[in-house]
């Protein structure tokens, strides 16, 4: 079985970096799908807490109920709510027909297509 190291100041000082580009740690989202990519979601959310991260976003609600209570806002990906969704958690919008889709009072996060035509709202539906 293959084992990965890691080094959690470094990983500290790589969270710190990146968030100079956001004006901020509390700014930076840190996204934790797929079991972190593979790393551990159980590992690695929490060393993000500690090192001052207060966003994260996972694929769906049983990856937010993981790491819930770690951070002030989860966004979800790629899932609806349920009815134990958590008040700190936002589920992404990927086109307007999904937004009939989510409850009344459900936190969205609007997804916008800028160009790479993967996913989102395009900007003239917006309009």
């Amino acid at each position: 079985m293959a084992h990965i190291y890691l080094d959690f100041d470094a990983y500290r000082h790589n969270l710190n970096y990146l968030s100079t580009f956001c004006k901020g740690i509390e700014r930076l989202i840190v996204v934790f799908k797929d079991n972190a990519y593979g790393h551990g979601l159980a590992q690695m959310a929490p060393l993000a807490a500690a090192a001052g991260v207060t966003k994260a976003a996972v694929r769906n609600c049983d990856e937010a109920r993981q790491i819930d209570g770690l951070f002030d806002e989860i966004l979800i990906l790629a899932d609806y709510p349920t009815t134990n969704s958590s008040s700190s958690w936002f589920f992404a919008a990927h086109s307007i027909e999904a937004l009939h889709i989510f409850p009344e009072k459900t936190n969205i996060h609007l997804t916008l297509d800028t160009g790479m035509h993967r996913n989102g709202i395009s900007l003239k539906e917006v309009e």
